[in-house]
């Protein structure tokens, strides 16, 4: 098949139709990936406040890339700029998990029914392979678990709003520690899992609704007895 190259580096075959190019990963991108896994609790963290300097080193490498990274981890919430210069882990307030965790309810429901209609239809992914040794009770695994429901989805908008919405709230379980996990986090998973592989669309829905309605009590729970005693 004849392929040329678009100035946009798209590939274009001979029918006309485009092909998405994998773009290789840029050094901002790297620190992207390593600073975000550090908030959410996926890596040793020393510190709530980033210094570009210290992350640079850390990552050994020069501080535009890491200056890039920061910057678009403030355009997605994780961070903000501090009084005295640098950023910080967004601070974990009340209003905002009861935010966060409205949005998960209105989005993902309908994330888990879009699945498993795709697997009813035999064009669902194999989500038992891609979520097997998740842990429910740790913000990065949650996180991936709810990431990979929304991709399974296949939707336009709806995966990348709730991949930014599972992120913030990874870094509000990660602040808020296991009262923020709800105690039939690892059950609610495994339904949802199973009810999108029979491809039982209204009981995915179900059982997602189910899971958030229980995230969003020990959450707002965790939040608000936090805030008590600060």
């Amino acid at each position: 098949m004849y392929v040329e190259t678009t100035m946009e580096g798209h590939e274009v075959s001979a029918g006309g139709g485009l092909e998405r190019l994998e773009r290789p990963m840029t050094l901002a991108d790297q620190a992207f990936a390593e600073i975000r896994a550090t908030l959410l609790g996926e890596r040793p963290r020393a510190s709530l406040r980033l210094s570009e300097g210290e992350l640079a080193q850390q990552l050994s490498m020069s501080r535009t890339p890491v200056r890039e990274a920061l910057q678009r981890l403030s355009l997605v919430g994780l961070v903000e700029a501090g009084a005295a210069g640098g950023y910080r882990r967004r601070p974990t307030t009340p209003r905002g998990v009861r935010e966060h965790c409205e949005l998960r309810l209105l989005l993902e429901p309908y994330a888990a029914e879009l699945a498993a209609r795709r697997t009813a239809a035999g064009d669902g992914t194999d989500l038992a392979a891609g979520l097997a040794g998740l842990d429910a009770t740790r913000p990065g695994d949650d996180a991936a678990f709810h990431r990979a429901i929304a991709e399974a989805s296949a939707a336009d908008s709806l995966p990348e709003l709730i991949i930014e919405l599972c992120d913030l709230a990874a870094l509000d379980t990660d602040a808020l520690g296991p009262a923020a996990v709800p105690a039939a986090a690892e059950a609610g998973h495994a339904k949802i899992a199973r009810a999108i592989e029979a491809g039982d669309a209204a009981a995915a829905r179900a059982a997602m609704t189910e899971h958030m309605e229980a995230v969003a009590a020990a959450m707002e729970r965790a939040a608000g007895e936090r805030e008590a005693t600060d």
